[in-house]
């Protein structure tokens, strides 16, 4: 055989030369070395054999001025007429992917069925004549079977469909499909460095994107009333104002309060100015900073946009937060977190870690030495309520622990699940909710009490539809956990706390649903539980007078 495969290399066949006839003789001798000849005819100008093998009947047609052989099942297929769309649609994408098979259909309007033929053309060279007819009615034999058991599949579909065109149906799916590989990442060329958040100073940019989401917006001007009225038009400068200088100048305060107006559109909302007032004011201080509050109002968008009347676009928004004016060197805080992260490492060799402060203990496993400062900061920030500026120092800490995630042992995951937790619940105070949602799902598989309550308002204030069912599944199972205990005691006092904020939780989903006879059946057995009794009583009223308004 292997000869045989050598000959057809070393010696040239002509296209030309392959003729009806040659093909005629060529087709006979092969076929008779397979044990199936039979006598050709004539139809018109080409020559054609009907042969039967292997229980299918063929058709071999030899045309003239043609040197390819075709080789074809007549109605290897059939099909209801109904059936139309899903017999075309398999024809086309077989027609689309095979390597030489041809599928066509045709209608027989005296049953009413479709009926599909197989076709497939090759070349016959001599002393290769069995192998090659052998191995097309394979192929047609392959394509036969396969195409049967599609055209199966796609009829039974069709009928769960209910007659819809599954042509159209699997193009939309395949258009989905398409799209969803789009977002599969591919290797590029690696991005810039990481670069982390500016903590040495507080901008309007910085303001407009953890206060707003607004990380792209583009000032347009900006109005600075303090003695005087000032403006800026240049969007860099308008971007990197730093707000603290309302109120402070050489590291005191020139005057109580200060207010600002800002327009700037945002590319990712619609090409329509937004306005926004910022008032700033004294706030009480510390020993090391100067602290003072920020309160800016978010203007409605203008009633002519093409924005839904039910859109936030047409609400104001209002964020308020503290922030501090630090006065202290950077070198001098750097030399307290020197002092405290070794003061921690050394309570920790004494078995002492009962004696460290909360900022100690988040920063106590943590080995890269400029994650544990952000963190350190961080923490002392947020426990301060100064939630702007801990998630500066917050997310500086979260991106360096990520990147270092495979090296961390399960008491840095803890320090990284803490921090992510903080994140959350300072995005949630500056009522970035989808950003403090991002943080939060990370720390919900932690099954930590403080992590899963924070979970659950974040889920409440983004008003969403899984928050009840939620919150049902963690009553069921914290329920089942004492109801298997068969001890007949109470549970402590931090799960009985635990369970009262859940139920506290979802009478105020019910009343939002409108759902008041649930809400108010849940908020009287309320009544008789003492962590729960002073929200019941007014939760209570409330519903009053939401009835009271209906009547």
């Amino acid at each position: 055989m292997i000869e045989r495969i050598k000959d057809l290399f070393r010696c040239e066949t002509p296209l030309s030369g392959l003729s009806p006839a040659v093909n005629k003789q060529l087709v006979s001798k092969g076929l008779k070395e397979l044990g199936c000849d039979n006598d050709w005819e004539k139809q018109g100008n080409n020559d054609v054999m009907h042969l039967t093998y292997q229980g299918e009947h063929f058709v071999i047609v030899a045309k003239m001025g043609i040197s390819n052989i075709q080789l074809s099942i007549y109605g290897m297929a059939a099909a209801p007429m109904p059936e139309l769309n899903n017999v075309r649609q398999l024809c086309n994408q077989y027609n689309s992917i095979s390597n030489g098979l041809h599928f066509t259909y045709r209608l027989n309007e005296r049953i009413d069925e479709v009926e599909v033929d197989l076709h497939y053309n090759f070349l016959l060279f001599a002393g290769a004549e069995s192998m090659i007819l052998a191995r097309s009615l394979d192929e047609l034999f392959k394509g036969r079977n396969h195409f049967l058991v599609e055209l199966d599949i796609l009829i039974n579909r069709n009928k769960e469909y209910k007659g819809k065109d599954m042509e159209l149906i699997t193009s939309q799916i395949t258009r989905e499909f398409f799209l969803l590989r789009e977002h599969e990442a591919m290797h590029e060329k690696p991005m810039e460095k990481w670069q982390p958040n500016e903590t040495k100073v507080l901008t309007l940019k910085q303001w407009m994107d953890k206060a707003y989401g607004c990380f792209d917006f583009v000032p347009t001007h900006l109005s600075i009333f303090t003695d005087k009225m000032n403006t800026m038009t240049e969007r860099a400068e308008i971007e990197n104002f730093e707000i603290a200088s309302l109120l402070i100048a050489n590291q005191a305060f020139t005057r109580k309060t200060a207010t600002m107006t800002l327009s700037f559109v945002n590319p990712l909302e619609s090409e329509q100015n937004r306005y926004m007032t910022i008032f700033v004011e004294q706030a009480e201080s510390t020993q090391d900073a100067l602290c003072y509050r920020v309160t800016s109002t978010l203007m409605p968008s203008p009633l002519e946009s093409n924005f839904n009347e039910t859109t936030n676009f047409l609400k104001p928004m209002t964020v308020t937060a503290v922030m501090g004016f630090d006065l202290r060197t950077e070198k001098q805080r750097t030399d307290e977190f020197n002092y405290m992260w070794q003061d921690a490492k050394d309570r920790t060799k004494k078995e002492d870690t009962d004696s460290l402060n909360e900022e100690q203990k988040l920063i106590n496993e943590i080995a890269s030495p400029h994650a544990a400062k952000y963190a350190y900061r961080g923490k002392q920030l947020y426990l301060q309520g100064n939630f702007f500026e801990a998630i500066l120092h917050l997310e500086n800490a979260f991106s360096l622990l990520k990147e270092e995630r495979h090296e961390l042992t399960v008491r840095q995951w803890e320090s990284f699940f803490d921090i992510c937790y903080m994140l959350g619940f300072c995005h949630n105070e500056l009522k970035q909710y989808q950003r403090a949602f991002y943080y939060l799902t990370l720390t919900i598989f932690q099954n930590r009490i403080i992590h899963t309550e924070e979970y659950i308002n974040c889920m409440i204030n983004l008003r969403d539809f899984r928050a009840l069912p939620f919150i049902d599944n963690v009553i069921r199972d914290v329920s089942k956990n004492y109801e298997n205990a068969n001890d007949n005691e109470p549970p402590e006092e931090h799960i009985q706390t635990f369970l009262s904020f859940l139920h506290r939780r979802k009478a105020y989903i019910l009343i939002e649903q409108e759902r008041h006879d649930e809400a108010e059946s849940l908020l009287n057995t309320m009544l008789h539980d003492p962590y729960s009794y002073d929200f019941a009583l007014k939760e209570l009223a409330y519903l009053q007078q939401i009835r009271a308004k209906k009547k």
